[in-house]
């Protein structure tokens, strides 16, 4: 169970990109918990066990909801850290 939530950890953060705020990092984490948690009841499922699928809709939503606005924000980052020839190239070529 560690090594799931660390490699979760870790592919949500290299998938996010650049350097990440505290917050970020504690969002990341809460997203890998409600993603082994979502795992958890996939498996219950394919076994042929019941599940309240309610709440699998939710867990899955809360993980997006999660991180979306990181993923944006770090774009967003990455974008403002390109080198200026770079953008305005890219900014002359949507034009």
């Amino acid at each position: 169970m560690a090594r799931r939530f660390r490699d979760l950890c870790t592919e949500y953060a290299r998938q996010v990109g650049g350097d990440l705020t505290e917050a970020e990092k504690s969002q990341i984490r809460q997203a890998a918990l409600l993603t082994m948690r979502a795992e958890g009841m996939q498996a219950a499922q394919v076994i042929g066990e019941p599940i309240d699928e309610e709440m699998a809709i939710r867990l899955s939503s809360e993980i997006r909801r999660i991180l979306t606005p990181i993923i944006e924000r770090s774009a967003a980052r990455r974008d403002a850290a390109a080198p200026s020839a770079i953008r305005d190239r890219l900014t002359g070529a949507a034009a």
